[in-house]
């Protein structure tokens, strides 16, 4: 997952006013970087419509549709601390940790795993919440980065 997690994708503390803005602000992190165009943030709003992206622990996944996933320039995480969390689905789960994913089909289920594994460890999830460092998030999330 190595380079696919930059500090200039990174926001700390930012504000949400639902579900829907936090997918946007983490998407854009993506179209800002060049990973994406603009119509990929479209997909992620259509992909939470169809099925949640929330995997437990105050954090959710976004990801475009599968033809989305053709318009991908680069592979690329976004990470958005939200200050305070959004509902998140029906169910009322609350999200604080978004991380916008764009990588292409063959690229897709190597990211998301390789988030998943790094964001169910406790230690990590604990650090992610605490810290202000953009640099030390694409550390916890990519550990293949020299400390």
């Amino acid at each position: 997952m190595s380079g696919i997690i930059l500090p200039s994708r990174v926001r700390l503390g930012h504000e949400a006013v639902d579900r829907s803005d936090a997918i946007r602000r983490a998407g854009d992190l993506l179209v800002a970087d060049g990973c994406v165009p603009d119509s990929y943030v479209n997909g992620m709003l259509a992909r939470e419509e169809i099925m949640s992206t929330f995997v437990g622990k105050g954090i959710a996944i976004p990801h475009g549709l599968e033809p989305d996933m053709a318009t991908v320039r680069a592979a690329g995480v976004s990470v958005l601390r939200l200050a305070q969390p959004v509902v998140w689905n029906d169910a009322g789960d609350l999200v604080r940790i978004v991380c916008g994913i764009a990588a292409t089909a063959e690229e897709h289920l190597n990211v998301l795993s390789a988030l998943a594994e790094v964001l169910d460890d406790e230690t990590a999830l604990a650090r992610l919440l605490e810290t202000s460092d953009p640099i030390e998030v694409v550390r916890i999330l990519d550990p293949q980065v020299a400390s």
